[in-house]
């Protein structure tokens, strides 16, 4: 899992996207985790020659946030040159070639990360929406019908599934502790060089792969995509995730996907996650007053830590990748709770 810290950092990232079609809102937090390694990619206009599809992609790191912030913007862009983007046959390769360009960076290749992402193409005469979700790792996407019914679209790939462990086997690699040699516990990845290094082996044949798997649905108006990274699920189940934001979105008078997922977040949280936790959230339903451009920083909590010199160095860092210099953050960070004594903390 990587180096945690003793107490999570809480703050939030909150963007929303809109239009005639789409409410997106979507949050992300870097929890115990001592940097943030999730990306997440929005277009409501896959491309120039397809702007009547959107993308909508979660990227879950590893061993690092290099891969996953490469997928933010290689993906979208290697999808939205395609001439049917849609094509499952067409889709596996181009994650191949996507996949194949990162490794050629050298001292980068070693990171590794998720994939998973939806191509959403209106149906304006029926009302529907077509979604093709392709998956590499164990980030999830799922669907929220209207009338709460949860229906999963992604399967984790995970190396004991015996199809998974076959393949890793004949590659020469095993799997223990559910992971593939004894350290990875995903069988299907972007990046990770040091598994897809058999000279003698055909990309879809090493140890780990980056071949998606890919399913097509169709969604009606008032149904809710949502797309997480598998920080969400340690803890909590696709239907108690997908049961949260269906009863939180039905609850709220004024519909805001951003502050619901924020929600999300704290709850996965407080369930004990110990991961980075990104989670993206599509609204079929008119979102064109709730675009907003940028996003929403929401510091969390600071005083109460800020002796531990891990904590702090890695709460500034945060804020400072959303814009935030350590001057400008302390005007806005919480107070403390009242009749708080600070304390010393020894870092780990």
């Amino acid at each position: 899992m990587g180096v945690t810290l003793s107490a999570p950092i809480r703050s939030k990232w909150l963007q929303r996207r809109g239009d005639k079609r789409y409410m997106v809102g979507s949050a992300d937090m870097q929890g115990f985790r001592v940097e943030m390694e999730d990306a997440l990619t929005v277009a409501l206009k896959l491309s120039g020659q397809h702007g009547d599809k959107s993308f909508f992609g979660v990227y879950d790191g590893h061993g690092g946030s290099r891969c996953s912030r490469y997928l933010e913007t290689a993906m979208v862009k290697a999808i939205g040159a395609l001439k049917d983007p849609t094509d499952v046959e067409v889709l596996k390769k181009t994650c191949l070639k996507v996949d194949a360009e990162f490794l050629e960076r050298q001292s980068e290749r070693e990171d590794g990360s998720t994939a998973v992402f939806c191509i959403v193409t209106p149906n304006e005469q029926k009302k529907q929406y077509d979604i093709v979700t392709a998956n590499i790792g164990d980030s999830r996407a799922i669907l929220i019908r209207a009338d709460g019914k949860i229906e999963p679209l992604t399967e984790d790939h995970k190396p004991n599934n015996p199809e998974e462990m076959e393949r890793i086997t004949r590659a020469g690699g095993s799997v223990s502790s559910c992971r593939v040699d004894g350290q990875l516990a995903l069988s299907r990845a972007i990046g990770d060089w040091n598994y897809k290094d058999n000279a003698n082996l055909d990309p879809k044949d090493q140890k780990v792969i980056p071949i998606p798997d890919v399913t097509k649905v169709v969604a009606n108006e008032g149904d809710t995509l949502l797309i997480c990274c598998d920080g969400l699920f340690e803890q909590m189940t696709n239907e108690e995730v997908g049961g949260y934001v269906y009863k939180q979105l039905e609850d709220t008078k004024y519909v805001d996907p951003a502050v619901v997922l924020q929600g999300l977040l704290d709850l996965s949280l407080e369930r004990g996650s110990k991961d980075n936790m990104s989670a993206l959230a599509v609204c079929f339903r008119d979102g064109t007053k709730y675009h907003k451009a940028g996003g929403d920083f929401v510091p969390g909590p600071f005083h109460q830590h800020k002796h531990n010199e891990k904590f702090k160095k890695a709460y500034l860092n945060d804020a400072k990748r959303h814009g935030f210099e350590e001057e400008k953050l302390m005007s806005i960070v919480p107070e403390p709770p009242t009749g708080y004594k600070p304390q010393e903390e020894p870092d780990e």
